[in-house]
C-alpha cells in the first residue's frame, strides 16, 4: 500500500509542478532574433533612400510595428499557458478474454465495447509540447465463446468454469501524467500564403498509476469463475469490492494521437484515441503465463470532448506555430522592401519617402521627391517663372519677385521705390535723366532692360516674357526717341552657324512682339545677333558635368535670351 501512496504522490507533485522545457527560452530567443533583425533590414534599406532625420525614425517605428511578433501576447500571461478538458467515450479490450481480434462481440445483452470518462488539465510549456494531467474512470470488458479459442485453457483456480464460454467486466480509476506533441506546428511550412489552422494533430505519450476492480464470470450463467480487486471470492464471489487503497493496480504506458478543431479563442472540440498498455495480465482475471501471445493486457479509450482555454491570449498557444509566423513575418517585411520600390510619379524616389508623390513626368527633384526650387522661394523651378529670384525676397504665385513701381527692378534690389511709369532706370531702379554724367548725374548708357528667354532650339516669345517686354514697351513709348538695338543669343547646344541664325531670329521675333501688341515701329529697332559667342552663365571647372545635368540646364537656359542696348 505504501508503494501505491508514493506513486500516485509522485504523479500528482508532477502535475503541481511540471518541468520547465529548455524549448521555452528556444523559442523565446527565436522571437527575440526575429524581432531584432527584421526591422534592421529595414532601416538599412531606408538609409539608402532618405537622409532626413525625422522621416526616418518614423518609418523605423512603422516597421517595427509591423513585424511585431504575435508571440509576445502569448507568452506573456501565464494563464494562457492553461487549459482544462472533459471528454467521454467508449473502451475497448485487447487480452485474453477476446472473442476477435478487432471487431467487438455481443452475446445476450453483453457487449465488449464499454463507456469511459475523461478529465484533463492541461499546461502549455510552448506552442510544440504541453503537459497533461488526466483522470479517467470507466469500464472496459471482454467475452470468449465455447469452442473460439481452442488452443487457450480457461484460468480457472476454483474449477468454476462451466466449458461454455466466460466472460469478464472491469470499473477502473486512474491518474495520468502525459505529453504531448504538436505535429501541425512541429512541420515547417512551405505554404506562401499564411492562414490560421483549425486542425490541429497531436502525438500523447505518457505514464499512469491505474486502480481496476476485475470479476470473471461463466459466459450464459454468470457464475463466479475468479476476480481481482474483490474481498468476497467463491462461488457466489464478485460482489465486494475493496477500497481504492487496498485494490488491485498496475502502472499503464500510454500513447495515442489527438484531433483538436478551433471553434474559437476558448473552446476547442477534439477526439482521442489512446491505448493504454498495464503491466499486467490481470484486467481479465485471466493469466495465461504458458499459452498466451499477449502477455500485457491494453484497452484503447476512443472519445470525443471539449477544451476550454483558461487566460484572455488574443491566440490560443496550440494554434500559434514561431515558424509560421516567422515566415508570415519575413513575408510581410519582404512586401515592405517590395514597397519601398514603388515610384508612382517615376521621380527616381520611392514613395515611402516621396513627400511629393504626384510630381510631374520629367521634374527634377530632390532627395525627398520635391521638384526642385534652386531659389528657395517655395514655388517649384517647373512653374517658376524667375527661377534665380533673390534670396529671401517676396514673390509672386508664378515665382516672380514684386516689382512695385513696374520699372523692370524689383523691389529687392530698388533703390527708388515709386519710379514715374516709363522711365528708364538703371540696374538699382534709380531714374535716368538722359544727360552726360556731369556732377554724379546718371546717363543714358547706364538705362536697364530685362532681357527676353526662351526655350531650347525656339524663337518663340512665351507668355512669361510679357511682363519682361511690357516694361520695355513703357520705356519705349515714354522716350519716342529712343532706339534700341536687340541682340539674339543662344546656349552652346548645336553648330555654330545655326546658333548665328537662331540669335537672329529670336531678335526679330522679339521686335515683331512690340510691333504686334504695343504697336511701336519696327523702325525703332536694329536687330542684331552674337549666337552663342555671349554666353551670361560660363560655368567653372567641373559645373557642367553629367552628374549635374539639372545646373547644366539651368546656365542654358540663362544663355537663351535677346539682349536691349541703347542706340545712340
Amino acid at each position: 500500500m505504501t508503494k501505491k501512496l508514493t506513486l500516485f504522490i509522485l504523479i500528482f507533485l508532477g502535475f503541481i509542478f511540471p518541468a520547465k522545457s529548455q524549448n521555452t527560452d528556444t523559442t523565446n530567443a527565436i522571437i527575440n532574433a526575429v524581432k531584432k533583425s527584421i526591422p534592421n533590414v529595414g532601416m538599412e534599406i531606408k538609409a539608402k533612400y532618405i537622409e532626413d532625420k525625422n522621416t526616418f525614425t518614423i518609418k523605423t517605428k512603422q516597421i517595427k510595428k509591423q513585424n511585431s511578433i504575435a508571440g509576445a501576447d502569448i507568452y506573456g500571461n501565464k494563464l494562457n499557458r492553461w487549459s482544462v478538458g472533459m471528454s467521454f467515450g467508449i473502451t475497448q479490450f485487447f487480452g485474453d478474454i477476446k472473442q476477435y481480434e478487432w471487431y467487438p462481440s455481443k452475446t445476450d445483452g453483453f457487449f465488449e465495447l464499454k463507456s469511459a470518462l475523461s478529465i484533463q488539465v492541461n499546461r502549455s510549456l510552448n506552442s510544440i509540447f504541453n503537459l497533461q494531467t488526466e483522470f479517467i474512470t470507466g469500464k472496459f470488458a471482454g467475452l470468449r465463446r465455447k469452442n473460439e479459442g481452442v488452443q487457450f485453457a480457461s484460468f480457472d483456480p476454483y474449477g468454476f468454469y462451466e466449458g461454455n464460454g466466460e466472460k469478464f467486466i472491469a470499473d477502473f480509476k486512474e491518474f495520468d501524467l502525459n505529453l504531448t506533441i504538436n505535429l501541425t506546428n512541429l512541420a515547417v511550412s512551405y505554404t506562401k500564403n499564411y492562414k490560421e489552422r483549425r486542425f490541429s494533430y497531436f502525438l500523447k505519450f505518457g505514464i499512469g498509476y491505474n486502480t481496476f476492480h476485475s470479476v470473471k464470470r461463466n459466459l450464459f450463467s454468470d457464475k463466479y469463475i475468479y476476480s481481482y480487486g474483490y474481498a468476497d471470492e467463491g462461488e457466489f464471489g464478485g460482489l465486494i469490492k475493496k477500497d481504492f487503497l487496498s485494490t488491485s493496480s498496475e502502472t499503464v504506458f500510454i500513447k495515442g494521437i489527438i484531433l483538436k478543431y478551433l471553434i474559437n479563442n476558448k473552446l476547442d472540440v477534439f477526439t482521442d484515441i489512446t491505448v493504454r498498455t498495464g503491466r499486467t495480465d490481470k484486467w481479465d482475471s485471466t493469466i495465461e503465463e504458458l499459452n498466451s501471445t499477449i502477455k500485457n493486457d491494453h484497452f484503447a479509450f476512443y472519445s470525443f470532448g471539449l477544451i476550454y482555454h483558461i487566460g484572455k491570449q488574443k491566440k490560443v498557444m496550440d494554434w500559434y506555430s514561431p515558424i509560421d509566423e516567422m515566415y508570415k513575418t519575413f513575408n510581410d517585411v519582404h512586401a515592405n522592401i517590395e514597397g519601398l520600390t514603388i515610384d508612382s510619379d517615376n521621380d527616381g524616389v520611392s514613395d515611402a519617402f516621396d513627400k511629393s508623390t504626384n510630381t510631374p513626368l520629367g521634374v527634377a527633384v530632390d532627395g525627398s521627391g520635391k521638384p526642385l526650387d534652386v531659389d528657395m522661394d517655395n514655388v517649384p523651378d517647373y512653374m517658376d517663372e524667375d527661377p534665380f529670384s533673390t534670396r529671401g525676397a517676396i514673390v509672386d504665385k508664378n515665382g516672380k519677385e514684386l516689382d512695385t513701381d513696374k520699372d523692370g527692378i524689383p523691389d529687392s534690389k530698388d533703390l527708388e521705390m515709386n519710379t514715374e511709369k516709363g522711365s528708364m532706370v538703371n540696374r538699382f531702379g534709380i531714374s535716368i535723366n538722359g544727360k552726360d554724367g556731369k556732377d554724379g548725374e546718371k546717363t543714358i548708357s547706364d538705362v536697364y532692360f530685362p532681357s527676353v528667354y526662351f526655350n531650347s532650339a525656339s524663337s518663340l516669345v512665351t507668355e512669361s516674357n510679357f511682363v519682361r517686354t511690357a516694361i520695355v514697351a513703357q520705356v519705349l513709348l515714354s522716350n519716342p526717341n529712343l532706339r534700341l538695338k536687340v541682340v539674339g543669343n543662344t546656349d552652346e547646344i548645336g553648330l555654330e552657324e545655326f546658333n548665328l541664325k537662331l540669335g537672329r531670329e529670336r531678335a526679330q521675333e522679339v521686335v515683331n512682339h512690340f510691333r504686334k501688341v504695343y504697336g511701336i515701329s519696327s523702325d525703332r529697332f536694329s536687330v542684331s545677333t552674337k549666337g552663342e559667342s555671349n554666353p551670361l552663365a560660363i560655368g567653372k571647372d567641373n559645373t557642367f558635368t553629367t552628374d549635374n545635368m539639372i545646373l547644366k540646364e539651368d546656365y542654358h537656359q540663362i544663355n537663351r535670351r535677346v539682349d536691349f542696348e541703347i542706340i545712340e
